[in-house]
């Protein structure tokens, strides 16, 4: 069984042992997926159309730093699983809107099981995020949410 788990990035060593401790018998695969926000290079954009001049220079400097930010975000995670189990860990890197592409990679790599964050120190309504909460409505496969 392939378990699709996305990341923001923020997530510390224990919230991934965590998740491995909850993992399913079954699970052969987990893909580590990160999706970068284009907004700040659509802010750029906007900018430029306000006639307020940023040099091509600095939004490649802001599209690296976000691509380096998400490769370590990644590889993070994917060391950490290997660390703690013998399960194949792969990772993917896409731009665009989180919940979209969540969606789209369930599709793509044939997930039957997507892993979720809660916040930490967060309960009630506000444990989990806007994209969270649509992946947990809208996912065509079971939902695994980590509290811890």
């Amino acid at each position: 069984m392939k378990a699709l788990v996305p990341i923001t990035g923020q997530e510390e060593e224990e919230q991934i042992i965590e998740m491995l401790r909850s993992l399913p018998k079954s699970i052969e695969e987990l893909i580590v997926l990160h999706v970068q926000d284009p907004s700040p290079e659509k802010t750029f954009e906007m900018l430029e159309l306000g006639h307020h001049h940023i040099s091509k220079y600095r939004l490649e400097e802001v599209q690296k730093t976000q691509e380096a930010y998400a490769q370590q975000a990644v590889n993070r995670a994917i060391d950490t699983i290997r660390r703690y189990v013998n399960i194949l860990a792969t990772g993917i890197i896409l731009k665009g809107r989180a919940n979209e592409e969540i969606m789209r990679a369930i599709q793509k790599e044939g997930a039957e099981l997507v892993i979720l964050f809660a916040k930490k120190n967060a309960s009630g309504p506000k444990s989990i995020g806007k994209t969270a909460r649509f992946v947990l409505d809208h996912a065509p496969c079971s939902v695994l949410l980590i509290r811890k």
